[in-house]
């Protein structure tokens, strides 16, 4: 499986556990789920765009800018007056989209030449 293949796949997984998310009625469940995809989820598709050697380097960079991305859109939306669960998720996923929407265009620029 290619790399190109499996940034689909996880492109998939990360809407899939975005609904999931937001579906769950179960308080502790809800939580844990929203702490892993604040971790885990915005700073992937950026990660893998990067091309690191060592996936142990990608997972690590994933969750760095997964936090990064989650603080600045905390920061933002604490300053701004605006706080809203659902808005908060929905702009970390764009983040998430917008990562490997980057990727792939870079893999049909590189196919190109």
């Amino acid at each position: 499986m290619n790399r190109y293949k499996v940034m689909g796949i996880l492109g998939i997984l990360v809407v899939v556990i975005f609904l999931v998310v937001m579906a769950t009625e179960i308080a502790w469940l809800r939580l844990v789920l929203a702490v892993l995809f604040c971790l885990a989820v915005p700073g992937s598709g950026w990660a893998l765009n990067m091309r690191l050697k060592d996936a142990g380097d990608t997972l690590a960079m994933s969750v760095m800018l997964s936090i990064g991305c989650t603080v600045l859109v905390a920061t933002a939306m604490a300053v701004s007056h605006v706080w809203s669960i659902l808005l908060g998720y929905g702009i970390l996923t764009l983040i998430t989209a917008i990562g490997f929407i980057v990727a792939l265009g870079k893999k049909q620029s590189s196919a190109q030449h």
